[in-house]
């Protein structure tokens, strides 16, 4: 038996909380474990109670579109939630809930080591990314931490009840499809800068050159440079055409062309 499955297993005889009393299944999660991107709602409904499979009902139906939008299937990447089984009547999950379950998450993080971590909704971008996260405000950014890429988007549920919230969301998968699913951005700049005058504050691969096409504003690390699609214009970023280089020496940015 492999790690994964006995994690699974262990899941999903879990009686750590009052909730194994009240669940009909365990939801561990769907999809491929050596994904590289992962999905991570905040806790299973009724229809993903009933179904033991995370995002179904309506609310599965548009997560499926939205990623059908980026040429993606949910067999291809990995979907679960921070806490596995359903609270009574969608309550948000309590405190001693969360901590019993954080172990099965941190686990599947550990085993998969995806490149990209997509936070469905504002309470999971809270859990995961940062406490005080306003999704209203910093959906569809890009933050680093331990190791990998995060970001959030609208929960499909919230997406359901306010539709006039989808064409931000759409605007949100496609920078997530642009970022690429088999790569990494190449540069990061750790801290807000002007491109042209603090190029040199970069730091990258000893001896790298690339085409830059992207420019991804991150209000937490400056910006990230990307080697896919167009240039994205954002304030207070000058313009760059799609061919400029970046030049490294000794692991220091120190020339733009």
């Amino acid at each position: 038996m492999d790690q994964w499955e006995q994690l699974r297993q262990q899941c999903m005889s879990c009686r750590a909380c009052g909730l194994a009393d009240t669940r009909t299944n365990v939801v561990f999660g769907v999809g491929s474990p050596t994904a590289e991107v992962l999905l991570v709602g905040e806790a299973p409904g009724a229809s993903e109670d009933q179904q033991g499979e995370p995002f179904v009902g309506a609310a599965g139906k548009l997560l499926d579109d939205m990623l059908a939008m980026i040429g993606l299937r949910r067999q291809e990447i990995y979907i679960t939630n921070s806490v596995k089984c359903r609270p009574p009547k969608n309550r948000d999950p309590l405190n001693t809930e969360k901590d019993a379950c954080a172990g099965f998450l941190r686990r599947q993080l550990e085993l998969m080591q995806p490149k990209i971590l997509v936070c469905l909704g504002r309470i999971s971008a809270a859990e995961i990314i940062r406490p005080d996260f306003k999704i209203t405000q910093e959906h569809g950014q890009f933050f680093e931490k331990n190791g990998m890429w995060m970001t959030a988007l609208y929960h499909p549920a919230a997406l359901l009840r306010d539709p006039g919230k989808k064409p931000e969301t759409f605007e949100d998968l496609k920078r997530l499809q642009d970022l690429g699913f088999d790569r990494l951005p190449v540069c990061i700049a750790k801290t807000p800068f002007s491109l042209t005058a603090d190029a040199k504050a970069l730091g990258a691969p000893k001896g790298f050159r690339v085409p830059v096409q992207r420019l991804i504003l991150n209000a937490g690390a400056g910006f990230i440079v990307v080697t896919t699609g167009a240039i994205m214009r954002m304030p207070g970023l000058p313009k760059a055409p799609a061919a400029m280089q970046i030049d490294v020496v000794d692991g220091r940015i120190v020339g733009l062309s």
